[in-house]
């Protein structure tokens, strides 16, 4: 009875090894494409996930195995002829996950980060429209109509509320973290501090903690009236140049990037503000916070840009962590003894200034 007894427990541990054998050890998405052409392109791009397949008759396949924990992926799906794309951003985690295109942001089920990322998108998605149709109608209008823009920050406002309160209430959720990688200069030192120290020590050890961890560091929460801080960043060159270098003579500090419109529509003000004060001692120091040197350079040659234009590339840029920087652009004014005598965020900075500064 008991050598029975034993094989009946072998044979039941057999089985549940079996079982836990075909555990999901790794990601599968299996998507349906509607109203597909015979054979389309699709794309599954995320911090280390790049892989591309083909949908057969709107169906597609993607598998791999995540060693860091869930990602947030894009993922991109070309028609036939490659003239037009849809993109959705999709977390994914290892285990069995099916899309379908047939809704707005698509329809995702298996991945519980994406639960968490959707419950928060009900909140946010219709304040986020809002705010794309007044842009649009600015963009169009080629100006920044003061009530409308008035309008976009007020409702930029409320969404980081909601992200905020979200991050607050749920800090070790990877979609509180992924919102805190990228609010933290909105945010500001202090709430990033209070939301690091409620994390677990997984975010805390993640990419995105390290680089929360790292503004944190660096930021110095400038303000009017305070002493400018030193950074090194590099010219188009590749040499290293230090805002310290240009001790001693009034700047125009700027953030900008390449891709928006109102820093390219900056970028003639300044020329102006350039030629005429040049002579006298100004210089400009443009940081350019792009992903892509090339995307920097072409534009640096296409508005014909003489000042001093820096950067830095492959990693966040620490310049702007430690400025601060969360809108572009955001321009600094400094005086000879390298005080801030002004800081403004967003298009046509207080130039009316830059005479005084002269002086001082």
């Amino acid at each position: 009875m008991g050598r029975i007894f034993f094989c009946l427990i072998v044979l039941v541990w057999m089985i549940s090894a079996c079982e836990n054998s075909t555990t999901q050890d790794g990601f599968t998405i299996n998507g349906t494409i509607s109203a597909a052409s015979k054979q389309q392109a699709v794309f599954l791009i995320g911090d280390s996930i790049k892989d591309s397949t083909v949908a057969i008759n709107g169906k597609f396949h993607f598998s791999g195995h995540l060693n860091n924990g869930p990602e947030q992926a894009m993922l991109q799906i070309y028609n036939a002829n490659k003239t037009h794309v849809e993109g959705y951003l999709v977390w994914v985690e290892n285990t069995k996950i099916t899309f379908t295109n047939n809704s707005r942001f698509g329809n995702i089920k298996g991945s519980k980060t994406q639960d968490e990322q959707e419950m928060l998108d009900k909140q946010t998605t219709p304040i986020m429209d809002s705010m794309v149709k007044l842009s649009s109608k600015m963009i169009d209008e080629k100006k920044s109509n003061p009530i409308d823009s008035l309008r976009v920050s007020k409702l930029e406002d409320k969404t980081n509320g909601i992200y905020l309160n979200y991050a607050l209430t749920h800090p070790n959720s990877l979609v509180s973290l992924n919102n805190l990688k990228i609010y933290y200069s909105t945010w500001g030192k202090k709430i990033d501090e209070t939301l690091y120290n409620k994390m677990n020590s997984t975010s805390r050890k993640s990419p995105a903690g390290k680089e929360v961890l790292e503004f944190i560091h660096y930021n110095k929460n400038l303000n009017e009236g305070d002493k400018f801080a030193d950074f090194v960043q590099y010219d188009v060159k590749g040499n290293k140049v230090r805002l310290s270098d240009f001790a001693g003579k009034p700047i125009i500090l700027e953030f900008w990037i390449s891709g928006r419109w109102p820093c390219r529509r900056q970028n003639l003000e300044l020329k102006k503000i350039y030629q005429k004060y040049r002579s006298s001692g100004l210089e400009i120091v443009a940081v350019s916070v792009d992903d892509d040197k090339e995307d920097w350079e072409a534009a640096i040659n296409e508005d014909k840009l003489s000042w001093i234009n820096l950067s830095e590339f492959g990693s966040a840029n620490k310049a702007a962590m430690t400025y601060g920087i969360s809108e572009f652009p955001t321009t600094f004014l400094i005086n000879k003894n390298g005080i801030i005598v002004k800081k403004h965020i967003g298009q046509y900075p207080s130039y009316g200034l830059i005479p005084g500064i002269l002086k001082l």
